[in-house]
């Protein structure tokens, strides 16, 4: 594939759908005390894709700009929610309520993205990576994660997580910054359709 191919491959591989999709697998799956677990695992997610996800997408660090990659809304309140989930401190119930509006709205609308970008071309060597992100990778972090005897609820959170498609903010960072938007759209749209079997 293209370089660009390549670099959508790098992003869906490293970055799954922990929020939307994976929070309420984990919930159905696990119990509702999986939900503390699945959350606490999007803050890292969120600093770490808006971050690291456009140099991913473009092609490395050449492209990197600090304060356009780390001074994003996203990575901001990101890193506040981080600190106040830390210091246990909670916003005002109405702005609590606004920004949990704003935050529902951005997935529907992601995902109306991506259904516009898709296109009725193949799925060239897609099928490997859908293999890859939902079967081979959960398995392995499950077998990487054995020997450290960590907390049952925290390993199954964590590998459930790693079995989620690709992560449906790759779409938008690659319209944003320039990376194989199609390309990404079609990773996302099929992991996301092979997950109902695997999961």
């Amino acid at each position: 594939g293209t370089a660009e191919q390549k670099s959508v491959w790098r992003f869906a591989l490293c970055f799954s759908n922990v929020g939307f999709i994976g929070i309420p697998v984990c919930t159905a799956f696990l119990g509702e005390g999986a939900m503390l677990y699945a959350v606490i695992l999007t803050l890292p997610f969120n600093l770490i894709s808006y971050s690291m996800g456009p140099v991913i997408l473009t092609g490395g660090m050449k492209n990197f700009d600090a304060r356009k990659m780390f001074l994003t809304p996203t990575v901001v309140s990101s890193f506040l929610a981080l600190v106040m989930t830390l210091l246990r401190l909670r916003p005002p119930r109405v702005v609590g309520e606004c920004l949990e509006f704003v935050g529902d709205m951005t997935v529907p609308m992601s995902l109306l993205i991506i259904g516009s970008l898709l296109t009725a071309t193949s799925f060239p060597r897609l099928w490997s990576l859908a293999a890859v992100r939902l079967v081979a990778m959960p398995m392995l972090l499950g077998l990487a994660l054995r020997p450290l005897h960590l907390e049952a609820m925290a390993v199954n959170v964590t590998v459930l997580q790693m079995a989620m498609p690709v992560a449906a903010n790759g779409s938008m960072l690659a319209m944003e910054y320039g990376g194989d938007v199609e390309s990404m759209a079609q990773a996302t749209f099929l992991t996301t359709v092979c997950a109902m079997v695997t999961v």
